[in-house]
Formats: structure tokens, sequence, C-alpha cells
């Protein structure tokens, strides 16, 4: 089977030259293409260690821990698909003597142009046939790590299980991120499977710039793709109008009040005019003294006894509306203060849950009244359109026209939106946020890596194509999941209603010790 699948391999790769001509001078695949499928560097001299590959950033990023867990007089190769994947590669561990970074060949190229090695590597989903073969025919123990096969591929896979069969005779052994993980590794002929978690949990997770916590509430739209930059402006513009409603009753609620208050001190002040010149000088001090302000517990106690839809527009919904997968149900305080601020609208019948609920939460105590959204889509070539696209709905501006450093002060940013077009920062933007919406999983893509977001403590908010990070969803408490543009629409309306999110690290243990053994 290997030499059909090889044979077949080079004359699809004949056959698509001229595509991967054209392709290569995009500028997205402009250096990949080249040392993938053109000319690929010669390593066929070079023998290492260890030899470790890794697609694109995150898989890249995980990496850290294990390579610093390696000793130094061991040498290793590591080997990336992606531009962005090099790159990072590159910023991580160009500093270490005993590694060396480059592209994986094409399959058709690889017994022609790979390194050889005494361990091989492979991490997650990177399923390459020759990859395999040719490591075991130079004597390698071969091991796919941090290996996992979401629900929505199992039934692609199935379809080739005799392929897979046959690819899994090259592999040793497997390490999966979950039980799950495990059992469609197994059905598809995987050997020696063994469940340790995934591997990015291990990875320190601290911002490269420390930027001064602003007052502003700070709402992040991270790792986002085509279509989720204006499914999260679309609710965005509308929970801010929502916002400013609500402002504009509570400031009337207050004038209300106060003038309540001034008309009862001013009857008391004339019912005892007649008895006592002192007591009415003294009277009209507190009159003078109360400046017609009102405590903001007496606007609260107010609220409470009214009904609070007098705080929403027609067109306000509640979060019982609010189209959720199925979920843990929350701890029971929070379900009364969401149910709290519910039942008005009936429109979708679907009930308020969370994912991973603790006993144990924060909530956001900021002020709406300025906010600033920022927004970090996941592709560097899309960054021109998406900054068009932002000019639609508010004065923006790109972190690139700023001074990127840790003095930067976004409560100083006078813009409704803020554009990352900058690689590499979205790290230090997760770190003082108070809201993020983590992108890829509106649209299906399979969902973005939530561990980092969640280190700082934020509300986090995803859709619900989370297929390829399900492993990860499960180290992280008090997480939403959303659907519609309408339930983005009103979380961001209540914030203050919910569940700040956090990591469980405690159900990892030895990867490292699976990993190098």
């Amino acid at each position: 089977m290997t030499f059909i699948y090889y044979t077949l391999l080079c004359f699809l790769h004949v056959l698509a030259l001229p595509l991967l001509c054209v392709l290569s001078l995009r500028e997205k695949y402009k250096k990949s293409i080249p040392l993938r499928f053109l000319i690929p560097k010669n390593h066929s001299k070079e023998s290492y260690d260890i030899w470790l590959h890794a697609c694109s950033v995150g898989e890249v990023q995980s990496l850290q821990t294990l390579i610093e867990s390696i000793p130094k007089t061991q040498s290793i190769f590591l080997s990336v698909i992606t531009q962005t994947g090099y790159k990072q590669a590159q910023d991580l561990y160009a500093k270490y003597e005993n590694l060396s970074i480059d592209y994986l060949p094409f399959e058709t190229f690889i017994p022609l142009f790979a390194p050889t090695c005494k361990k091989l590597f492979v991490f997650e989903a990177e399923l390459w046939l020759m990859l395999f073969v040719y490591a075991k025919h130079k004597g390698a123990t071969t091991k796919l790590v941090n290996a996992r096969i979401s629900t929505r591929s199992t039934k692609r896979y199935q379809k080739l299980r005799i392929f897979y069969k046959h690819f899994f005779s090259f592999v040793d052994s497997v390490l999966s991120q979950s039980d799950e993980d495990t059992e469609r590794l197994k059905s598809l002929g995987a050997k020696n499977v063994k469940t340790i978690g995934n591997l990015k949990l291990l990875n320190p997770i601290k911002p490269k710039i420390a930027y001064k916590k602003p007052e502003s509430l700070i709402i992040v739209a991270a790792s986002t793709h085509t279509n989720e930059e204006e499914f999260v402006l679309n609710a965005w513009s509308k929970a801010k109008a929502l916002w400013e409603s609500d402002s504009e009753v509570l400031e009337n609620m207050e004038s209300k009040l106060c003038h309540i208050k001034q008309s009862e001190m001013s009857k008391n002040t004339e019912s005892k005019k007649d008895f006592s010149p002192f007591l009415e000088t003294q009277n009209e001090k507190n009159i003078d003294s109360s400046n017609c302000c009102i405590e903001r517990s007496e606007i609260s106690s107010m609220e409470s006894q009214q009904d609070f839809s007098c705080l929403r527009t027609q067109n306000d919904k509640n979060l019982d509306s609010i189209k959720f997968a199925p979920l843990h149900p929350a701890p029971t305080q929070m379900v009364e203060n969401l149910d709290s601020i519910n039942n008005h609208n009936k429109e979708y019948e679907c009930k308020t849950h969370l994912h991973n609920a603790t006993k144990d939460y924060t909530t956001i105590k900021k002020d709406s009244k300025k906010n600033l959204l920022v927004i970090v889509p996941r592709h560097p070539e899309r960054f021109q359109s998406v900054f068009q696209l932002c000019k639609q709905y508010g004065k923006t501006m790109c972190l690139s026209e700023l001074q990127n450093d840790s003095t930067l002060d976004l409560d100083l940013i006078h813009a409704d939106i803020l554009l990352v077009d900058t690689m590499g920062s979205l790290i230090n933007f997760y770190a003082i946020s108070d809201i993020v919406i983590l992108g890829g999983a509106f649209a299906k893509v399979g969902g973005h890596n939530p561990l980092e977001p969640a280190t700082f403590a934020n509300v986090l908010i995803s859709g619900t194509e989370i297929f390829n990070q399900k492993a990860l969803f499960a180290y992280i408490q008090n997480y939403y999941l959303i659907d519609n543009s309408h339930s983005l629409q009103m979380l961001l309306h209540h914030y203050k209603q919910l569940m700040t999110s956090s990591v469980n690290k405690d159900l990892c243990h030895n990867m490292i010790e699976s990993i190098l053994e």
C-alpha cells in the first residue's frame, strides 16, 4: 500500500505544480510553498536525537515545556507546516543551540531530503504516512503525541479505516488528549494508546508586554475568522446602545428620586418653620448638602422594588432566550442572579446554563460607560479588510499606529474599536481584558485554545463549533457557548451577571515523562 500511495502522491504533486507556483505568489504562502513543495532544503546528511513535528502556531507554542525538559546534550530538529508556525518557532526556539528549525518537505520529498533521527514525535493530527514510514525505515522510535480526532472528523476517518490501519502500523505508540480521542484512535487501528491530557496545559502563559490595566471595560474578540468580526461587531454595537439606554434610564431615576427627596425635606422644613429658627437653618443645610445626589443603594433598592424591564427597550430579550449548548447547571446563586433579569420576553425557549460551573467565582464590576472593543483577526492577510469593516461600526484605530510597549494606556485611546494588526500581541490583551469572545467557533473552524484567556480570569464566550478544542475546554471552569448574534448581544448587555473563567490544571500529571520515556 505504501508504494501505491507514494506513486499516486508523486503524480498528483507534478499535476499540481502550476497551481502551487501561482499560490506561492500570495503573501500567506510565499515562503512555505517553495520550501515544502518546490525546492526544499536538503537535510538528508543530518542526524538528530529527536525530531519534533508540529503544524502551526498553537502546536509550536505547546512545545515550550517539552523542549526545555530535553537535555541540552541532545540534538533536536523541529519541522513545521505554516509560515506563522515557522515564525513562532524562530521567536521561541532560535536561542537553543541544540535545535534546528525548518519546514517539513511535502511527502514526496521526505525520502530524499529529510534528516534521520533516533526518536520521532509528531503532534496532534499531523498524520503524514511517508514521514512515519521514512522514520521507521531509518530505525527511529515513532510516537504520535497530543493526538486528537474530533467528533466532526470521525466519520471521515472511518471511511478510510483501511488506510489508517496501515498508517498506524508505523506508529509505535500514541498519547492522546482525552479518553474519547483514545477510543477513536483505537477504532482506526492505533496501538499502545494512552490518555495523558493536553500538552498545552503545561505551557507558561504570561504576557510579553505588561500593559496597564485599564479602567475602561475591555472586550477582546480573539483569533477571529471571516464573517466572525461582523458577527461580533453587530452584537457589540447593539449591546452598546442598550448600555447607553440603561444609563439614561438610571439617570432619570436618580433625578426623580432626587426631586422626591427634595420635596419631602422641603415639607419637613415647612412643618417645623414656626418652632425653631435653628432647626430651619439646619434643614436648609441638609438640603444643600444632599445636592440632589442619591446613594446607589437607594437606586438599587428602587430597582429591586420595580419591574427591571423598565431598563430595557422593547427589542431587548432575556437571558433565558439564549441558545446555549447542553451544559452543566450553574450554581444556585448565579442562576438566581441571572433569573432576576429574565422573564420579560419568551420569543426563544431555552434556559440559561454555564459550562463547568464552580461554586467559587467572581464577576465584573466595571461600568460600561467607557468601553473598548479590541479585535484580533487570526490571519494577518485579513487586517486591511477587517479594518474597513470596523470603521463602519465606530472610530477605529490600529495597534501599529500606537506605541506598542508597556506605556500603552488603553484609557487614553480616543476610539471605539482597536484593531490589533501586529502578530504575537494577543496574549498581552488577554492579560488586561474583562470579556473575551474567542473566535474560530462561530464559523465551522473548530475553535481555538481557551487556556490563554481563561488564565487571566475574564468572562469567556465562544461559539458552539469547538470540535477541535473540546479536550482543552474540559479544563476550563465557567465559560459560555452560543450560536447566534442575539445571544452574544444579551450576554454583553448583562456582563455584570456573568461568571469569570479559570483553568483547572489538576487534571494533568506526568505528561513530559510519558512523552520522553
